[in-house]
């Protein structure tokens, strides 16, 4: 008897058992809905409805991408003329080539036949103020190839396909417009393969002394390249250096600063150009970067600086000195800011005058105090490097004297360098 219960026992936990399993597979979805070529298709017999949400068609996807690479150019034994293109494009775009000479045809890449953007190449490869003056609606312009590579933007929708492009298109294996290498006229930066400029932005109004920021790689000798300020006709308003915050003699990318000033008496549109420092002085190595701006003016004062000069002097007379105007911003330092003129030197048309300065160029102006009627100024000492003569000390003494002596407060000038009043400027 009990043999027989435990059979039944058996029996009929296993009846449940395979009861449970066949409830489980019943009610098992047993198929999905799957989002194909932008429709929802069902696969086997799923238990729940169409999904509701849109099926769009993923563009990113491999076997939705086209990759293309042919020639283009015409072969000549001279130069080399031929070019090979290599980019992507989503299935449903297509292109077409318009002219036979890499250097001057363009490519038209259209969705449903119409232009989504341009791509134009053309031999003006170094000047870039014709191109910019020239291409004024590119979306971004690149020196790749051996000529400059301009995109145009018809479709301002089609962002996504841009964007595959840019990241795709190479000439000869080599990246045409790289991440840091566009020059987006339209963007926030002003970029060229080698630079970008933080600040200013284009069109931006500046006010004197204006800091310019940005980075820079393959630009710099020395750790600087120059800056210049120019005025709608070209002719230059004010000069400056950017310097390297950092290593600068590597393939990077190293942080720049420059400081420009200039003097308006209005607000002037000008161009604010830096320039690459170009060892070799050969002009496929120059490169250049040109935004545009707005001066803002600042109230003015005159102040006199005090220079030799070889025609009102003609027997250099070792202690005449002589007066020359500046305007500088207003400021209530006018002492100091006299110094720094001085300081300059001469400029072209002063020179021309016949006024030389017989200061050293790097003099610093450490410290200057007035109290009393007296003038206490420190300079570094730079102030007597290779200072030989007593006519050159009476020189450089006379010129710091009487542009202090110009202000009703100073009526005698004590000079030192870095602290020291007894053996300095000996002749």
């Amino acid at each position: 008897m009990p043999k027989k219960i435990f059979i039944i026992t058996v029996v009929l936990l296993s009846g449940v058992l395979i009861g449970m399993l066949v409830s489980l597979l019943l009610l098992r979805p047993s198929g999905s809905w799957i989002c194909q070529d932008g429709q929802w298709i069902k696969q086997g017999n799923p238990k729940g409805l169409m999904p509701t949400e849109p099926c769009l068609p993923d563009s990113s996807a491999e076997n939705d991408l086209n990759y293309f690479s042919f020639k283009i150019g015409r072969p000549d034994p001279d130069i080399q003329s031929v070019r090979t293109y290599a980019f992507g494009l989503p299935k449903y775009m297509a292109y077409e080539i318009f002219g036979e000479d890499a250097s001057s045809g363009y490519l038209d890449f259209k969705i449903n036949d119409k232009i989504a953007f341009r791509l134009l190449t053309a031999d003006y490869v170094r000047d870039k103020t014709y191109i910019r003056e020239k291409e004024t609606d590119a979306y971004a312009i690149s020196f790749v190839g051996g000529h400059t590579n301009i995109l145009k933007v018809f479709d301002a929708e089609a962002v996504e396909e841009l964007n595959f492009f840019i990241e795709t298109f190479e000439i000869d294996g080599q990246k045409v417009f790289t991440a840091d290498g566009l020059i987006g006229l339209f963007s926030e930066l002003e970029k060229t393969g080698n630079i970008i400029i933080d600040k200013p932005k284009p069109n931006d109004l500046i006010i004197s002394p204006y800091i310019i920021t940005g980075q820079a790689r393959a630009w710099y000798f020395e750790a600087s390249f120059p800056i210049r300020l120019e005025d709608k006709q070209g002719q230059i308003i004010s000069t400056s250096i950017a310097y390297a915050q950092d290593d600068w003699m590597t393939d990077n990318f190293a942080p720049f600063i420059a400081e420009i000033e200039f003097l308006v008496d209005e607000e002037t549109e000008a161009v604010l150009v830096l320039m690459k420092d170009n060892l070799s002085g050969l002009l496929q190595h120059d490169e250049e970067v040109r935004i545009p701006v707005l001066l803002s003016p600042l109230a003015n004062m005159n102040i006199k600086a005090f220079f030799g000069n070889s025609q009102l002097d003609p027997d250099f007379s070792c202690y005449k000195v002589f007066p020359v105007e500046r305007k500088i911003a207003k400021t209530s330092a006018v002492a100091r800011a006299a110094l720094e003129e001085l300081l300059k030197g001469v400029n072209e048309k002063e020179e021309k005058d016949g006024f030389f300065t017989s200061i050293n160029s790097g003099v610093i102006i450490q410290k200057l105090a007035i109290e009393n009627g007296v003038a206490y100024v420190d300079f570094n000492e730079q102030l007597e490097s290779n200072v030989g003569g007593s006519c050159n000390v009476l020189a450089i003494r006379a010129q710091i004297t009487e542009t202090l002596k110009q202000f009703s407060t100073v009526d005698d000038v004590f000079i030192s360098i870095n602290g020291r009043t007894d053996d300095i400027l000996q002749p």
